[in-house]
């Protein structure tokens, strides 16, 4: 009788855990590898010119942080809901003009919305250099010049746990981004 007391209080105190119960962790982004964000891109076909948007692919994973948890995919239990992410932009080339220059006007917050079940992976696709940030200095005149610029981008992806609501779980990652007027394809 006593030890079913005890056994019974245990099972009790780890479903009343408000803790999360998972591990969720950003496992690839862009690939492994940097972005090459292009300034402008000239249509060959019909000499058309844009400014592109810079999409990556980040890949979590939700891992379970003990064997009591449930590791259904078909199931919202310990879910991780990714809701939103911002960047945040340094600096990370050798030219001294720009070196004190303020790359912080160029941070931004991204909406977006995903559930990556426990034991599973999803790939997100994210937002990191908007158009309109291309279309200023020093991004104007290294297009000009043919220049580039080498950046490191901070990402912070924000989310809680999906079934119930708590504290925003914090997962951030970085990646390195070149900024410069590639060679168009036609």
């Amino acid at each position: 009788m006593w030890r079913s007391a005890i056994l019974a209080g245990v099972f009790l105190v780890l479903l009343g855990c408000d803790d999360p119960v998972f591990d969720v962790r950003v496992t690839s982004i862009n690939e492994g590898g940097p972005v090459l964000a292009d300034l402008v891109v000239i249509k060959q076909s019909t000499g058309q010119m844009f400014i592109p948007e810079d999409v990556i692919e980040a890949t979590f994973t939700n891992l379970s942080k003990t064997s009591a948890a449930i590791n259904d995919p078909d199931t919202f239990v310990n879910a991780f809901l990714l809701q939103r992410y911002t960047v945040s932009w340094r600096y990370a080339g050798s030219d001294p003009t720009l070196a004190g220059f303020d790359f912080s006007v160029f941070n931004f917050e991204g909406a977006t919305s995903a559930v990556v079940p426990p034991g599973s992976a999803v790939v997100v696709g994210v937002q990191i250099a908007p158009a309109g940030m291309k279309t200023q200095d020093p991004f104007l005149s290294a297009r000009s010049t043919g220049g580039y610029i080498q950046m490191i981008a901070d990402i912070d992806f924000i989310g809680t746990k999906a079934v119930t609501s708590g504290p925003e779980i914090h997962i951030p990652a970085s990646l390195s981004v070149s900024f410069a007027d590639f060679e168009d394809e036609n």
